[in-house]
């Protein structure tokens, strides 16, 4: 720890121990950043000091995360550091900067961008995302805007070729969405713009946001044009071998197969009331309803089967019923709500 007053010292009320003290010793692995990165983020227990950093200073903020880190907070060694190769050539001002984006602090980023000769790159790369793509998928909408002003590429995109539209959708910011797609010249959104790689190949936006069941993200999305019945390759599970090996298939899903193979039943209902197509198939005949059978979400299957549409025993490439995946897959309550609403077994 930094031989200079700490944090705790300035602000009495921070939870040394378990800022300092949390476990994890700083190696020349090159790992350990990411696990303190990562315990930031996903807010465990041990980092208690969010909950304390509440209406300190931005300094005081930066300085503990800083420490928590493993940097010195005398920013002067911050470029020795990098020399240690513990980084992985990544500079401290940085990986701060991508720390404080996450928690929303857009006054520690203010300190960050302007600090002198160690300003922060805004486009510097952390975990295959940029500040600008970081800020979008934790739906800061300050942050995302500051980082704008001060230079971000807002065209940036994961290796996966996820746009920024795409990585809101992902993680349900839809008051993001809303600001991005308001500002489209600025920006450069397109609600119905296709990813590029698997396992998104030729994902829209709404194919994020109805995976993961974010009716909002999927309702600001339409209202916006998008377009509900695209298909797109999605990468799925067709069967396990003895030797534990996956085997992969790739399939047209739309949005609402998304929605149904993952049991989101209020996505489901929002995108069959907006005019979503119920009997889509996909590359292998298998309807929303045979997905959602499949995995045994009833609560989907029940949405599915309140459309007046729906062809209950639509077959699928192997000539299989939802009914008949529902059996196979030993689902004994969709079973149940499948023969009740008129499946057939063939």
């Amino acid at each position: 720890m930094s031989s200079a007053q700490s944090p705790a010292e300035e602000h009495p009320n921070i939870d040394v121990e378990n800022i300092y003290y949390s476990g994890i010793e700083v190696t020349g692995d090159g790992n350990v950043l990411e696990d303190k990165f990562n315990l930031i983020l996903n807010d465990i227990e041990e980092v208690k000091f969010t909950k304390h950093l509440e209406g300190t200073e931005p300094e005081i903020r930066l300085n503990v995360i800083a420490t928590f880190l493993g940097f010195n907070t005398d920013r002067s060694n911050w470029q020795v550091q990098v020399n240690s190769g513990i980084w992985r050539n990544h500079v401290p001002v940085n990986i701060l900067l991508h720390v404080s984006v996450e928690m929303g602090y857009v006054d520690v980023m203010k300190i960050l961008i302007n600090d002198g000769p160690l300003k922060a790159d805004v486009n510097s790369d952390w975990q295959d995302l940029t500040p600008f793509l970081r800020a979008v998928k934790s739906g800061s909408v300050d942050c995302v805007q500051y980082l704008v002003e001060h230079g971000a590429k807002v065209q940036a995109k994961t290796p996966e070729g996820l746009t920024s539209l795409h990585i809101a959708a992902l993680y349900g910011q839809a008051e993001v969405i809303r600001m991005m797609v308001l500002s489209a010249n600025t920006y450069h959104v397109d609600v119905n713009a296709k990813a590029g790689m698997t396992p998104y190949s030729e994902w829209t936006p709404t194919h994020c946001a109805a995976s993961k069941g974010h009716r909002l993200a999927v309702q600001v999305l339409q209202e916006f044009g998008a377009l509900l019945d695209l298909k797109a390759f999605t990468r799925t599970r067709v069967e396990q071998t003895q030797n534990n090996v996956k085997t992969y298939s790739l399939a047209w899903f739309t949005p609402l197969h998304l929605a149904a193979a993952n049991g989101y039943s209020e996505t489901v209902a929002y995108l069959l009331k907006n005019g979503a197509d119920v009997n889509t198939q996909s590359v292998t005949k298998r309807t929303p309803l045979h997905l959602a059978a499949i995995e045994g979400f009833t609560k989907a299957a029940e949405e599915l089967l309140k459309s007046d549409r729906i062809k209950i025993n639509a077959m699928d490439k192997y000539w299989l019923t939802p009914l008949d995946v529902a059996i196979r897959n030993k689902r004994n309550e969709m079973t149940i709500v499948l023969r009740k609403a008129g499946g057939l077994e063939l």
